[in-house]
């Protein structure tokens, strides 16, 4: 099944900036606990990295994207993700020794964290805030 979802960026400051998101995926069990024990890779995003949006870096649980350019005032990025599924592979999936599925009745957590900083002096603000040099990460490097 497929969740249909639109996300862009918004810059409705006054002043250009350079963002990333950062994504976090896991599956929480029957009492909404985190469940360490499932795998978030069948947790699959309708992600944007062909329109504009460049991964850096990706764990388990954590995927970060950059926008590849400067976000002007007032201006949107292209959408960073159109939506969610999960891998029908999970649906093949059982607990050890049963002939019940891993993942039945579990649920999927995705939470989404927008991080900016200002395009003027960018170099030094991304190094600071973020510990990455903004110039490699989107030239690909």
């Amino acid at each position: 099944m497929e969740y249909e979802q639109n996300l862009k960026v918004i810059n409705s400051g006054e002043a250009g900036e350079y963002v990333r998101v950062i994504v976090y995926k896991y599956w929480l069990d029957e009492d909404g606990k985190k469940d360490i024990e499932l795998d978030p890779k069948y947790i699959l995003l309708g992600a944007g990295e062909e329109k504009g949006w460049i991964k850096s870096e990706e764990s388990r649980e954590r995927s970060i994207y950059y926008y590849s350019s400067e976000l002007s005032s007032n201006g949107k990025t292209s959408s960073f993700l159109t939506g969610f599924s999960i891998d029908s592979e999970v649906k093949t999936l059982y607990k050890e020794g049963s002939n019940e599925l891993l993942y039945d009745g579990k649920q999927f957590y995705v939470d989404i964290q927008i991080q900016a900083v200002q395009s003027s002096n960018y170099q030094k603000a991304a190094m600071s805030a973020w510990g990455v040099d903004l110039d490699k990460v989107l030239k690909g490097e």
